[in-house]
């Protein structure tokens, strides 16, 4: 008969604990993802989900290609004293914010 002592025994409850949680946050994160789009964007070798900019957070916001920090920053920013955004094209209206710089992260960015 197998015995362990109390070190195997730690051992395998903290493998076992691991596992538990592991499984029980990949299945909360299939389950109820929380504000990107299951539509996928590829470019070139990479793949990319759009972000609704309306749940969306700084960081989250930062992960955009071509949207860097400081803009992320204006556009949750502008939400939090406007309101909801409608339409992506309403992120034109914060200011310093420039068109061809919008036109190369809007495409990653949706409105729900």
């Amino acid at each position: 008969m197998f015995s362990f002592n109390k070190q195997e025994i730690i051992t395998i409850i903290v493998i076992c604990s691991v596992i538990v949680i592991g499984s029980i946050l990949r299945f909360t994160s299939t389950r109820f993802p929380r504000h990107w789009q299951k539509t996928e964007l590829m470019s070139g070798n990479t793949c990319f989900v759009k972000v609704n900019v309306n749940r969306a957070s700084v960081k989250d916001l930062d992960n955009v290609p071509n949207l860097g920090l400081s803009t992320a920053g204006r556009i949750i920013s502008y939400r939090n004293s406007h309101g909801p955004f409608k339409a992506v094209d309403e992120i034109k209206n914060i200011p310093r914010v420039r068109e061809k710089d919008f036109a190369l992260f809007a495409k990653y960015l949706e409105v729900r």
